[in-house]
């Protein structure tokens, strides 16, 4: 029987969250009315597939959620920016140990690491979670072989303050601790979950507690 350690893992989101999920819908925002009647200067170029993102929904509760690849995703990338957590080296011919690659440390958790269950959703703590919710409007500007370019970012909104839980089941050969598990959330804290989450959106604190006897 393969032996796996579980932990469980209660999150409060200190700041909003945003939406990363494609809604694939036309974005016209009071951004364009404000350039008055004879429209925008500068064309926009609406991204169809990028320009408005939201969250999955929930069947059952009919609320926003996440999904089980997303804290999975996160605990890689948590893992790939501090190596030193896991402890993963590598070896160079005539070079010191040092601490293995992005690419290696998201394959090692990707086959040790787990989340559970499959939906995760949001628990509102004297917070309402809406079905309609808020949104974050952002141009966002490039320079392109075409010279300078616009384009309208439109993301669905979870507010700050609300709650969420989850287990994470590790191969007990992992070597994956409870301190170890905690240290990697609490990276949480400075890059978090969701969309735009370099701007600080989405950043969390987390608790981590290993289940006995499950």
């Amino acid at each position: 029987m393969l032996e796996v350690t579980k932990f469980r893992v209660d999150v409060t989101f200190t700041n909003d969250i945003l939406g990363s999920v494609s809604r694939n819908k036309e974005v016209y925002t009071e951004w364009i009315k404000s350039k008055g009647p004879e429209g925008a200067e500068e064309e926009p170029d609406f991204l169809d597939e990028k320009s408005w993102t939201g969250f999955y929904m929930d069947e059952e509760t009919k609320k926003p959620c996440l999904m089980d690849y997303q804290w999975k995703g996160f605990i890689k990338e948590a893992a790939a920016q501090n190596p030193e957590v896991l402890g993963l080296k590598r070896k160079k011919p005539g070079t010191e140990a040092e601490f293995a690659s992005s690419r290696t440390v998201k394959g090692w958790v990707d086959g040790k690491v787990f989340v559970k269950p499959r939906i995760i959703g949001f628990i509102g703590d004297n917070v309402e979670i809406k079905k309609n919710l808020d949104v974050f409007e952002r141009p966002l500007r490039a320079e392109t072989m075409r010279g300078p370019r616009v384009a309208l970012a439109k993301s669905d909104v979870v507010p700050a303050g609300v709650k969420s839980s989850f287990e994470v089941h590790t191969l007990v050969n992992s070597g994956v601790t409870r301190a170890k598990l905690q240290d990697l959330m609490d990276y949480g804290q400075y890059k978090g979950m969701g969309q735009f989450r370099n701007g600080g959106w989405g950043t969390f604190e987390s608790k981590v507690t290993e289940i006995k006897g499950k």
